[in-house]
């Protein structure tokens, strides 16, 4: 009774014509995924959506993620396909955090000048909450709960979405309509799900890489919390047999 949703994004150079030379055919590969998936899962193709808009600031610059706009453009593609109206980016205000610097500037062999830094653009609804429940990683087998807001300027960086290294994170809905939306992703998936508080009770993010229910917990939170929509989102090319996977046969209860 879930409507069980499948997303693979792709990387930045996907959306750079120049480069198209350099890369594997993504937008083939991923179709190629979604034709050997079975459940009767949506297949959503977000590759389209984001090389239309190829040039705007879909992706950072010096990391390998998304940015919130690119998340948005996303977002839409996902909201068609649930029947969702989404807002207008005129319905939030905007403010960015400039500069940033993401991982790949500090490589060996980068060669990505201070002139070529990111800004983390963050977007904040109008009438939103912005509230969420956030249970981070600490150390090991540490983990804290915090109440605190979903998107928060104080925390800097990609951080300012979420926060931190989480297990999982409920974000407060501006609906009352006892709908949750379940959004089983990696670490792409912290700027997509602030875009659909608007149209649910609540949004369960959970992150693949660092959740810690385990498989007790991950099947309990489906009555718990009442999923009525579930999206699977993961980048194209951290798909397959890769630890996060292997996580996540293990919370389904696979071997």
């Amino acid at each position: 009774g879930v409507n069980t949703y499948v997303m693979l994004t792709p990387l930045r150079i996907v959306t750079e014509p120049a480069y198209a030379g350099y890369t594997d055919d993504v937008a083939a590969a991923i179709d190629e995924i979604y034709g050997m998936l079975e459940g009767g899962a949506v297949t959503l193709d977000a590759t389209g959506a984001l090389i239309s808009h190829g040039d705007e600031y879909v992706f950072f610059r010096t990391d390998d993620s998304w940015t919130a706009l690119g998340a948005y453009y996303a977002a839409e593609v996902f909201a068609q396909a649930a029947g969702i109206e989404l807002m207008g980016l005129d319905q939030y205000t905007v403010d960015r955090i400039y500069p940033y610097r993401g991982h790949l500037a500090y490589e060996e062999k980068s060669q990505i000048q201070s002139k070529d830094g990111d800004a983390v653009f963050y977007y904040i609804g109008i009438n939103g909450k912005n509230w969420e429940t956030l249970v981070q990683r600490k150390d090991h087998g540490e983990y804290s709960t915090l109440e605190n807001p979903t998107i928060a300027r104080s925390r800097q960086g990609m951080d300012v979405y979420v926060g931190g290294r989480y297990s999982h994170a409920i974000l407060e809905g501006d609906a009352n309509n006892g709908q949750t939306l379940l959004i089983v992703g990696d670490d792409s998936a912290r700027f997509f799900a602030p875009w659909l508080t608007p149209y649910y009770e609540r949004v369960y993010l959970l992150d693949t890489a660092w959740y810690q229910g385990g498989a007790e917990g991950y099947q309990a939170l489906w009555s718990e919390y009442a999923i009525t929509d579930c999206i699977f989102l993961e980048s194209a090319d951290s798909f397959g047999d890769t630890v996060e996977n292997q996580r996540l046969k293990k919370l389904g209860g696979g071997e």
